[in-house]
């Protein structure tokens, strides 16, 4: 099988993340991932199938109908259950490692056909009290936990025990994810310089009159010959009005002249992605009004960005960016109340209907606390932790409150940032933001 030459992994790599792992899990701990369900665009035609992040992170297994169990501190500790080599599937539909090769390349201690998980789950969760697993408590991907679990609880005669506590994978997976190693960073300094390079070739591309699908496709092109294996989300190529929309994805209208164009793109590298937002003139000439509200939301994403650092956190830095937001409301004349009343009120969101950012990694929005776990302390950023700062402003086209040159105006500038050690890096430094610098 031919390997991605562009691929950063190995199998130290993946074993090192399960020595992480383990050290977060106690020994009647075990975790249960099921692969991503292969969902069909139509009839007989499968969407091309991207594997759930948690599993591929601990074993770098990118097959479907797959299922990984990790039995920290035991004999059989690292265990993938997998399609079965066929010809005749393999002639249709490509490679399939079966269990020998899954065993032998992905360093498992021991890998089966996936019908067998039913019968040997039972042995090797059967000295377990909890099983943390992405699956509901009911089935996934047409195999049944629930039934596993029952079965083991029979075993145990009448003892009196229920069945064992399942809980969700994220609580053990979040806080190893979101703390990003050297090697992981690396990986998404690609990825973000990927996305850059992609963002900088539509700013040259817009003109009035080219379609937001053709700069769609544009970026697919852009990132993928650099080695970005597919986007990290749907892309949001929203000209004119459509910037307003916060998730418009459709991409079919057309770019004219005047208009602003927002584009929300990031490109997937070896399952780590980018997240990157700019705005600028379709015809690259702001008028005065699109310029001054850009600039106001420029301004203030520079200073979120600033004040990113270990120890902050996202409740504080939403507080002061609402802040921030409000006070260029009023003073575009927005509205005509108290700063404290529009605050209190939650009158802004409005105009500002979204939060400052998220984690970034693996997915999009990616998984780690943003509270302790009884939702009442906001969790400090750590250096390796990697999010975005993204303020906005988007004023409707409808609002008849809202000064004429403003209405329909939508702008988002969104960075992706590392918290390091002393204070942050930005490392989608390269994407061109600065009125002066777009092209």
């Amino acid at each position: 099988m031919k390997k991605n030459p562009e691929a950063l992994y190995n199998l130290e790599f993946f074993k090192n993340r399960r020595t992480r792992l383990a050290q977060l899990m106690k020994s009647t701990d075990v975790l249960v991932l099921f692969s991503t369900p292969e969902y069909y665009r139509n009839a007989d035609v499968p969407h091309n199938h991207r594997q759930d992040s948690s599993l591929f992170y601990l074993s770098g297994f990118e097959e479907s109908h797959s299922i990984f169990v990790f039995c920290p501190g035991q004999k059989t500790e690292s265990v993938l259950f997998v399609q079965k080599k066929d010809s005749l599937k393999e002639t249709w539909d490509g490679f399939l490692f079966g269990a020998e090769g899954a065993k032998e390349q992905f360093a498992m201690d021991e890998a089966f056909e996936n019908t067998e998980f039913e019968s040997k789950a039972l042995d090797l969760l059967a000295h377990a009290q909890k099983v943390y697993t992405n699956a509901e408590y009911g089935s996934k991907d047409g195999i049944t936990l629930h039934t596993i679990l029952k079965q083991i609880q029979k075993r145990k005669g009448r003892s009196g025990l229920g069945l064992m506590t399942v809980a969700d994978s994220l609580a053990v997976m979040g806080p190893l994810r979101v703390k990003k190693t050297e090697e992981e960073i690396q990986i998404l300094r690609k990825s973000c310089q990927i996305s850059a390079e992609a963002h900088k070739a539509m700013m040259h591309a817009v003109r009035p009159g080219i379609s937001e699908r053709e700069l769609h496709g544009i970026f697919l092109y852009e990132i993928m010959k650099r080695g970005a294996q597919r986007e990290g989300y749907s892309a949001i190529v929203a000209s004119g009005s459509h910037a307003t929309t916060l998730h418009y994805k459709t991409n079919h209208d057309i770019c004219q002249d005047g208009e602003l164009l927002l584009v929300d793109a990031g490109g997937e590298y070896n399952y780590l992605t980018a997240d990157i937002t700019r705005t600028y003139p379709v015809n690259k000439k702001f008028t005065s009004e699109q310029k001054d509200l850009y600039e106001r939301v420029l301004d203030v994403q520079k200073t979120m960005i600033a004040a990113v650092k270990p120890g902050a956190h996202f409740k504080a830095l939403n507080e002061q960016v609402i802040s921030l937001l409000v006070d260029h409301m009023l003073e575009l004349k927005l509205f005509k109340l108290s700063k404290d009343e529009v605050i209190n009120k939650r009158l802004y969101t409005k105009y500002y209907p979204h939060s400052l950012g998220h984690f970034l990694g693996m997915d999009v929005h990616d998984v780690g606390a943003y509270y302790s776990s009884d939702l009442t302390v906001p969790k400090a950023f750590e250096a390796g932790n990697v999010l975005t700062i993204e303020p906005g402003l988007y004023i409707p086209k409808d609002d008849d409150q809202a000064p004429k040159g403003l209405r329909g105006l939508g702008i988002r500038i969104e960075d992706d940032i590392l918290v390091t050690q002393d204070a942050f890096e930005v490392l989608t430094h390269d994407c061109p933001k600065d009125p002066s610098d777009l092209p």
